[in-house]
């Protein structure tokens, strides 16, 4: 569990789409950070008209306090201003709150003020100071709003949080929406891949994702094109064959008995064994797409195929569940299937000790077919090819061990005709197992 959310995580950050939200983050970052550089920058002179300002402003109220600074010339300004003061010196220690701020705990900082060096501000939300030191005194002016104000300015920072999480959720929306062709073309190119050339990529934008998505519709149609094309031309040169190879025949048939007439008969033979192999490949083939489905045993199918290969070495051995396994199958189909893979396993095992197993069980809604050998197995390389049609492990071709290479190819049709899926693995040395998932009655 823990592997498979780590695929997941590795996969999420891989993603276009998260790196673009990643993109969309940095560049709201990076703008915030430019404007708070900017409003920094631009009140960064030591002379301004507003630092000016501020040092006359302190000094009018510093001359209104009196000499020496009189609370209740305080208690005034701070009546007509809001600004609470505080004094502390030789003069006597006075406040205009309701207690002495400790003044201790306050983060203070420079300001660059001319004609005066020693004031410095403090500030938090709602709350602004300046400390001023004049000879031996030492002056606190605070302003402080009110409670509405305070509660004013606290929905405001959250109506920006919330502003900033509305645009980024729309962004979100937005770049989901704008690369949604791409997981669109992900879907098609696994379904293709998959031998459904068939499918095609729903496209409902006018850009340049819509384009390659037109394209891939385009290719998978004419891969279709081509592929029917390529059985056509196949069925038909095989039809075609069979005229000159019968007159072949007829014209060995007037020649005297020789080793080569022996040799040529048996290639005329081989030939027409291998021209009714493809006719018959392309008529099951044709016929896949049209299954005569009905309700089946899956269990009894197996059975059946098993029985008849009971005396052949190195043997089968067949098991499956205490369950029920009835399916939407042609069963004639099927048991081709299981045929063609078990002969297969059979004849790649020739000399081997152990017997070929063959087991059927239940996996969620669906039976799970397996058959394994311990043969000399299949090259990891050659894996992705053995359900191409004329392919085979065996480059000699020998018929020893096997036909034209169009027994896999038919058996992944005939799968995947009924909602079904196979699959190979192997390992060179230690043998080949056969999966074949097939969709069960709930």
């Amino acid at each position: 569990m823990a592997q498979i959310k780590l695929v997941g995580l590795r996969r999420f950050f891989r993603s276009i789409f998260t790196k673009l939200i990643f993109i969309n983050l940095a560049a709201w970052f990076l703008i915030l950070l430019a404007v708070i550089f900017t409003f920094f920058f631009s009140r960064s002179g030591e002379d301004g008209p507003f630092h000016k300002n501020v040092s006359q402003y302190i000094q009018y109220i510093i001359d209104d306090l009196g000499t020496p600074p009189q609370k209740q010339n305080g208690l005034k300004i701070h009546k007509k201003t809001g600004l609470h003061i505080s004094y502390s010196g030789e003069n006597g220690r006075w406040t205009t709150r309701d207690h002495f701020p400790d003044t201790t705990k306050v983060q203070f900082r420079r300001v660059y003020i001319s004609d005066n060096d020693n004031v410095r501000v403090s500030g938090k939300l709602g709350h602004h100071g300046l400390r001023v030191q004049v000879g031996d005194g030492t002056y606190f002016f605070e302003f402080a709003g009110s409670a509405e104000e305070e509660s004013r300015q606290k929905v405001g920072h959250l109506l920006l949080l919330l502003f900033l999480s509305i645009i980024l959720f729309g962004c979100y929306l937005a770049l989901k929406k704008l690369l949604f062709p791409i997981k669109s073309l992900g879907v098609g190119v696994a379904e293709v891949a998959g031998g459904n050339l068939s499918h095609q990529v729903v496209v409902q934008r006018n850009d340049e994702l819509s384009e390659l998505a037109h394209s891939f519709n385009d290719m998978t149609l004419k891969l279709k094109k081509m592929m029917q094309t390529k059985e056509h031309l196949l069925r038909d040169i095989s039809h075609e064959l069979r005229s000159p190879l019968t007159r072949m025949k007829v014209a060995l048939e007037l020649m005297d008995e020789s080793e080569a007439k022996v040799g040529i008969k048996q290639d005329i033979i081989e030939m027409e064994e291998m021209i009714t192999a493809i006719l018959e490949s392309a008529r099951d083939h044709h016929d896949s797409r049209k299954q005569n489905l009905v309700q089946c045993d899956l269990d009894r199918i197996l059975k059946r195929v098993v029985e008849k290969y009971g005396n052949l070495v190195p043997g089968v051995r067949y098991t499956s569940d205490n369950t029920t396994f009835d399916c939407l199958a042609d069963e004639r189909s099927l048991s081709t299937v299981f045929s063609n893979i078990i002969d297969n396993s059979i004849k790649f095992s020739t000399g081997q000790g152990r017997a070929v197993e063959v087991q059927l069980k239940r996996v969620k809604s669906s039976g799970l077919v397996t058959v394994r050998d311990y043969g000399e197995g299949i090259e990891e390389s050659e894996l992705s090819f053995i359900f191409e049609p004329f392919y085979r492990v065996d480059k000699s071709r020998s018929r020893r061990t096997g036909g034209f290479g169009l027994g896999l190819s038919l058996c992944k049709t005939i799968v995947e005709s009924h909602g079904g899926k196979i699959e190979v693995e192997s390992c060179v040395g230690e043998g080949t197992t056969f999966l074949l998932t097939i969709p069960l009655i709930e």
